[in-house]
């Protein structure tokens, strides 16, 4: 009985049922139907909107890139003119210590005694030595150079040396000219004193700036040039720079370059053409100002300058604004590049 009961609610219900699933298809197939005509005009609107768009974007895309093109090829003129300034400025300070080292040679002290000093008065002079550690300087030099100018920051790079460069020639035309010590060899040829004129002194300050103060070409004769070495400071310079801007799989170059610094500063003093006073002072005072002059990047990249003290620090702003804030160092052949944006 309850069996008879069960069936028939169960022939009901499929009943009822089938009459809603029938209507809800309907339904469903009206509302297609007329969802159909409407998406077709919809999508004809869209297709007409996308295309708006995409042509706005478009054109706003290329406003962007020419005004991204006419910033960068301001920046990259700006950078040029620095690097070309600072050059201007290293020329200068350069013949600044030629003309201080005419004076001084004048100027030299009568007795041709060294002084007393620790390492000199110990070592037996080797005279070629000096020679030796020029060729140094001349290889190292050389080398920095062809790292600047394959390097992919090479404006930076470039604009810093000849900066810092700057800074220490105008540094040792200060030291040497203040206090005249009488040469640290007994066997250095020195050319006789003259009282000259002021174009005699410009003339031969010529003389020993295109011979780039290197006494292996015969046109640096003159004397008492200490405190502090410019070999020795070359020397510290050229190692301080590969080993800030060549890359770390590079670091077999970097220790070279500092065994090269380190053996050309002892030759010198072997040679007796320093006191050990010049090496000394020579190596701190380039380590302190390219480790200092970089430590401002820092400073300056965080908005923290002001703590700084240093004398030169407006040539520092001027020259290191808008600059990048860091960079890898990587390598790149200048004529191939094709983006004037990546050599700065």
């Amino acid at each position: 009985m309850d069996y008879g009961k069960n069936l028939f609610r169960k022939m009901q219900y499929e009943a009822v049922s089938g009459n809603f699933v029938e209507n809800l298809n309907s339904n469903v197939n009206m509302l297609n139907n007329n969802k159909t005509g409407l998406c077709d005009n919809e999508i004809v609107d869209i297709d007409e909107q996308n295309e708006i768009e995409n042509n706005q974007l478009e054109n706003e895309l290329r406003r962007g890139s020419s005004s991204n093109m006419l910033v960068s090829q301001s920046f990259y003129t700006q950078e040029r003119f620095k690097v070309l300034l600072a050059f201007i400025i290293l020329v200068f300070s350069f013949f600044i210590s030629t003309i201080s080292l005419i004076f001084t040679h004048d100027r030299l002290p009568a007795e041709k005694e060294p002084l007393p000093d620790i390492f000199l008065d110990n070592v037996k002079s080797v005279d070629y030595l000096l020679y030796v550690t020029e060729i140094q300087i001349i290889i190292v030099v050389n080398l920095c150079i062809i790292i600047i100018f394959f390097h992919k920051k090479r404006m930076i790079v470039a604009k810093r040396c000849f900066l810092l460069l700057s800074l220490l020639y105008i540094y040792r035309a200060i030291t040497m000219s203040i206090t005249v010590l009488p040469i640290s060899s007994s066997t250095y040829y020195c050319s006789p004193k003259k009282s000259s004129s002021f174009l005699e002194v410009l003339q031969r300050s010529f003389w020993v700036f295109t011979g780039m103060g290197l006494t292996i070409n015969g046109q640096q004769q003159y004397c008492g040039d200490s405190i502090f070495s410019g070999h020795s400071t070359i020397l510290m310079f050229a190692y301080l720079v590969l080993d800030e801007y060549l890359p770390k799989k590079f670091r077999w170059l970097k220790r070279l370059s500092l065994l090269n610094a380190i053996l050309g500063m002892l030759f010198l003093l072997i040679s007796h053409s320093h006191y050990t006073i010049d090496v000394v002072l020579a190596y701190y005072i380039t380590t302190r100002l390219f480790w200092t002059y970089h430590q401002n990047l820092n400073l300056l990249y965080n908005n923290n300058l002001n703590s700084s003290k240093e004398w030169w620090i407006g040539l520092f702003k001027y020259f290191e604004r808008n600059s990048a804030r860091s960079f890898p160092n990587e390598f790149e052949i200048p004529w191939q590049h094709h983006h004037q944006e990546s050599q700065i």
